[in-house]
């Protein structure tokens, strides 16, 4: 199996994983200790408001992807029977793993947002 075929193969699972892995960011609807009646939507609409405010930057893109092109580039380079193809192709991707990684921790804190928003309006966050 070549080195191209390898990346393809770590590129599609790796962004299966991330997808998978990747929370439902400011949809998050938490279980609270308390009555889900018109107050808690109300509330609930405004927490998930607030946290669609966390927009990820380019320099949180750049980062990740710069992250995962270097890991890759430097797999690509020390692999076995390597050339500049190879080496281009684990750069490419990991540059593309380590954007949806960055993805991932955004809509990880959109879902604490959430969670630390209802819990500050005095619900009892359980999950």
């Amino acid at each position: 199996m070549s080195l191209k075929t390898h990346t393809i193969a770590a590129l599609l699972a790796g962004s299966l994983f991330v997808t998978a892995c990747v929370s439902p960011g400011a949809s998050y609807r938490p279980i609270v200790d308390g009555p889900y009646d018109s107050a808690y939507e109300a509330d609930l609409s405004e927490c998930q408001k607030i946290a669609r405010e966390r927009d990820w930057t380019g320099d949180e893109r750049r980062s990740g992807m710069l992250a995962g092109a270097l890991l890759g580039g430097l797999f690509g380079l020390f692999s076995n029977n390597s050339d500049a193809e190879d080496v281009a192709d684990a750069a490419l991707a990991g540059a593309v793993l380590g954007g949806l990684d960055a993805n991932g921790d955004v809509q990880d804190d959109r879902q604490d947002i959430v969670i630390n928003c209802m819990d500050h309006r005095g619900y009892v966050v359980l999950g």
